[in-house]
Parts: structure tokens; sequence; C-alpha cells
């Protein structure tokens, strides 16, 4: 079984993401402690990060660390990526191998030479509206 299909790891984690409510009114301080508690629950994660839209344009509402944060750059100044698709599509969009990926022409070998191998983009809905991913 894998960490992160692990139910009691998953348990923990819901129960800590519904403790941010709690302890972080501010959403900036909920995100931040939404990727940092991804990036443990997913051991192989190098790093993780929050995109959403601000007057119809995405930007990077928290992340793990300046890769994350970089590589959501490159898709923004590329207009394409897996985020955005998640983003854009609310669905979910998994990254096997991005060397290997047809996707994502303009996106892919600045992603990969940043050392991205692989991802995974969830969207984030309420309400059945997708605000992230």
């Amino acid at each position: 079984m894998s960490p992160h299909s692990d139910p009691a790891v998953l348990a923990s984690a819901y129960g800590q993401l519904l403790g941010l409510l709690v302890e972080a009114p501010e959403i900036d301080a909920v995100l931040d402690k939404m990727v940092r508690l991804a990036a443990d629950v997913v051991p192989a994660a190098a790093a993780c990060g929050v995109t959403v839209r601000r007057d119809g344009q995405p930007f990077t509402a928290a992340s793990t660390g300046e890769l994350a944060a970089t590589v959501d750059e490159i898709q923004y100044g590329t207009d394409e990526g897996p985020c955005l698709d998640a983003l854009r599509r609310g669905t979910v969009i998994h990254v096997d191998d991005l060397t290997v990926d047809d996707r994502w022409d303009n996106y892919r070998p600045p992603a990969v030479a940043h050392g991205v191998a692989s991802s995974l983009s969830l969207p984030l809905t309420v309400e059945g509206e997708i605000l992230g991913r």
C-alpha cells in the first residue's frame, strides 16, 4: 500500500485540513499550510503549489518553495500546462513522465529543464465552481 493511499494517513491529513480552518483565519495562511500538508502526505512530492484565478488571471497563491512558483510562472508565461488545464477544465491532470508527454509544447521543455519529471494537478472546487488547482 502506498503512503498516499493509507487510510490512516489520509484521515490524519483530512483532520489537519479541517483544523487549518480553525487555526488560520487568513486565507493566505490556510493555503500555505495546505500546500505544506499536501507535500507531507505525498512523500515523493518535490514541490506543491496552489494556483487560483484573480480577475480571470491565474496566480500562485501558495507554494512550498521556489520550484513550484517557478514552474507555475512558466505555465502562466506560456499559457499552457497541467495546472492551467486542471484549473480551466476542472479535471484531474496526471503526468507520469513529462519527458515523453506530448502535451504543452511550450511549457514542457523549460519545466523539464527545472527538473520536473511528473506532476498531479487537482482542481479545487466549491459548490461546483472551480476556484483553483
